[in-house]
């Protein structure tokens, strides 16, 4: 009885394609809902309760950390020339995620929790959620690479219980001077 044998020897590894970085893609995921005003009662006119928003990110992040930060009526990169916009949370650092060679990513569920500070005018606002792979030097919630930062944006109006007044999304967008760039280029009042 006779046996044939035949096969390889594979001397080296594969060369496989290295994955590249990505910018961080984030999709509102749980309410609030940025395409809604959310209404925030202030406590006794004076300050706000802590609060959380909810967002998905997908990223190829060559196991680097993402970091993400709430903002306060972002003004875009150019107010990166400026004093920088207003952290209202601390840096969340968020695990890195992977995308597979077929460009398909597990979303991660990543909650970040913000703070409206005290004396913070009434009316409508933005909250921005930035994320990148690293802030500036400095902090000030500028992205250190302009190419690698993702915003998602929700919309609040901070109003006192006395003196309730309606919000609706195009009333917000109006007073933000805000187009369909959903507030890159719009000022917050």
């Amino acid at each position: 009885m006779a046996l044939a044998m035949s096969g390889c020897v594979v001397t080296a590894s594969p060369d496989l394609a290295k994955p590249n970085p990505t910018r961080p893609y984030l999709m509102a995921t749980d309410p609030p809902f940025p395409w809604a005003v959310t209404t925030i009662q202030s406590i006794g006119g004076l300050t706000y309760l802590p609060s959380q928003l909810t967002f998905n990110v997908i990223s190829e992040d060559l196991n680097e950390n993402l970091l993400a930060v709430v903002v306060l009526d972002y003004q875009g990169p150019a107010q990166s020339s400026q004093e920088g916009p207003l952290p209202v949370s601390e840096i969340k650092v968020i695990d890195p995620g992977h995308l597979d060679p077929a460009g398909v990513a597990n979303p991660r569920r990543v909650p970040i929790s913000y703070q409206i500070p005290a004396g913070t005018n009434l009316g409508c606002h933005s909250l921005t959620v930035i994320a990148t792979h690293a802030f500036a030097l400095g902090f000030k919630a500028i992205p250190a690479e302009l190419n690698d930062v993702g915003t998602l944006t929700w919309w609040i109006q901070l109003e006192d219980p006395l003196s309730p007044s309606p919000a609706n999304f195009a009333t917000c967008l109006t007073l933000a001077g805000a187009g369909s760039d959903g507030g890159i280029t719009g000022v917050a009042q």
